[in-house]
């Protein structure tokens, strides 16, 4: 912070501490320990204190034009559901525990990437106690049988469900309740609060903080070596019942602590910043136990729910068309092939007198340079993913085609669905929509493609129409279509024709858009 930063920050702080009282609490903290907010009743009072301050911050702020404060002062809404919640959160009254699932998104599953490995956090009194876990640990304490998902059966062909696979649902909350469970059988705790942190937010933190020295295995970590080095640490030389997983992931989150407890203020506010991005872009979820704070997390779209309802389309008592697109990639390779898959999804999208009809183009291309992990240097390979296309629930005329590529090394895999060896896919309905499985292959260096294809009619009102609402007769209707985002799932380039009008995005987030029938170009 330059000089006139600090002398210009410093005259709001004393105007601020002069003039309201409500701010003393956060006076009181000192300015080089922040983690002090997370300690003690004066750290909790000066957080719920935020919101009263927001308008005399940004009226002082106009004046003052603090760096420090400009960064704060967009965190204070959106934190704000939650601040009556602190001592819930922070551990205050009682202990709170967290258990954080590290996910690796190169290998993608419904709500993230594959959770090798968790953190456990107890937070008492703003004392946070810290240790990690293999999850084949409580998958080995299992007792008895549940039967897989199909998918999960035909991939890996052991003929039981465990906690490593227990991320299949889209809908966050319903794979909590499912995740919790196998904890809870795996003689684990069951959190109050569960929480998904994918390899790619970890690595943004680290471009934040810089590197880390890590004594106890002789390197030094950064955003670039992160995921080779865990991934080595995990795997080479690992034998059932070894620690050293558990080990590195242990010495890690003892070197990160000690980093983070130096950060400066902006750095802090940086991460705060970040984390809250990952939370509204979905890319870190989060279930508690308490139903005040769910619904709390629900309302902020932080708890990764798949709520869509066709009523959603009904608006100023009109009613639209109402069009929903939702892919779910699992990874069933046992590989980290989304290291290198990139996709192209094209929507092709027309009216006639009776019908909208939406044209799918979805594009892989695998860049794995080998068809089979090679250990240390490489951990992708074939992709081998179970696809699952969320379509509204009327949905009609219902066409699947596919264009696979098949690997050249591998002896046994799951038969892709191409429409002549494999003609069949897996249909049902579920949160208000019609789901497609399928399994699709990508082998390394090669492209792959799949079609899919639907109508809408025009002439019905949807389910969930409110009463009053014109019908069809008398209101041409608009056409809403919403693209939804795979949890976890950074990014996935979206080209759109919507009546010859070229519309595109990268849904990094719930993409919507309505437009009348007699747009065109």
């Amino acid at each position: 912070m330059f000089p006139r930063e600090k002398k210009m920050t410093k005259i709001l702080i004393f105007l601020i501490g002069l003039l309201i009282p409500a701010s003393q609490p956060c006076l009181s903290v000192k300015r080089s320990d922040l983690l002090t907010l997370l300690r003690g009743e004066t750290g909790i009072q000066c957080l719920q204190s935020l919101p009263a301050l927001e308008p005399k911050l940004k009226f002082a702020n106009f004046f003052l034009r603090s760096a420090v404060i400009s960064s704060i002062l967009p965190l204070i809404p959106e934190v704000t559901p939650l601040l009556p919640h602190l001592d819930y959160l922070l551990g205050t009254e009682k202990p709170t525990t967290y258990l954080i699932l590290l996910q690796n998104n190169h290998e993608m599953r419904a709500n993230g990437g594959f959770f090798g490995s968790y953190a456990v956090v107890t937070l008492d009194k703003g004392q946070a106690a810290f240790r990690f876990q293999d999850i084949y640990v409580p998958d080995g304490a299992l007792v008895g049988h549940v039967d897989p998902p199909a998918p999960i059966q035909t991939a890996f062909k052991q003929g039981w469900f465990r906690l490593r696979d227990a991320d299949w649902e889209p809908d966050w909350p319903t794979t909590a309740k499912t995740i919790r469970w196998f904890f809870e059988k795996g003689k684990e705790i069951n959190p109050d609060v569960l929480v998904t942190l994918n390899l790619t937010t970890i690595e943004k933190i680290m471009r934040l903080i810089g590197e880390i020295d890590v004594p106890e295995y002789g390197f030094k970590l950064t955003a670039q070596n992160l995921y080779s080095l865990l991934q080595n640490e995990a795997e080479i030389d690992f034998f059932p019942g070894s620690t050293q997983k558990k080990d590195a992931l242990t010495a890690v989150g003892a070197a990160l602590t000690k980093k983070l407890s130096f950060l400066k203020p902006d750095q802090y506010l940086q991460i705060s910043h970040l984390l809250l991005g990952e939370l509204n872009h979905t890319n870190l979820l989060v279930n508690s136990l308490n139903p005040v704070v769910q619904a709390a997390l629900e309302e902020k779209n932080w708890a990764g729910q798949l709520s869509f309802t066709p009523a959603r389309c009904v608006k100023d008592h009109t009613w639209q068309v109402c069009d929903t697109v939702l892919l779910i990639e699992a990874n069933l390779g046992a590989n980290k092939a989304n290291c290198c898959v990139d996709r192209k999804t094209v929507h092709t999208i027309t009216k006639s007198n009776t019908d909208i009809s939406h044209l799918i183009n979805l594009t892989f291309t695998n860049n794995s340079p080998l068809e089979n992990p090679l250990p240390p240097r490489f951990y992708g390979g074939n992709y081998i993913s179970y696809l699952r296309y969320y379509l509204p629930e009327n949905a009609r005329n219902i066409r699947l085609t596919a264009q696979p590529t098949l690997p050249k090394t591998l002896s046994q895999y799951p038969t892709p669905f191409d429409g002549l060896a494999q003609k069949n896919f897996d249909r049902r309905f579920a949160y208000g929509l019609t789901e497609i499985g399928f399994f699709h292959l990508t082998a390394a260096g090669t492209k792959s493609a799949v079609q899919l294809s639907y109508d809408l009619p025009m002439d019905e009102v949807p389910p969930g129409t409110v009463a009053g609402t014109p019908d069809s007769s008398q209101v041409e209707p608009t056409y809403q279509l919403n693209l939804l985002k795979q949890n976890g799932l950074e990014s996935s380039p979206q080209e759109i024709n919507l009546f010859g009008n070229p519309i595109s995005t990268d849904l990094t987030t719930d993409f919507s858009i309505t437009n009348p029938f007699s747009a065109t170009n």
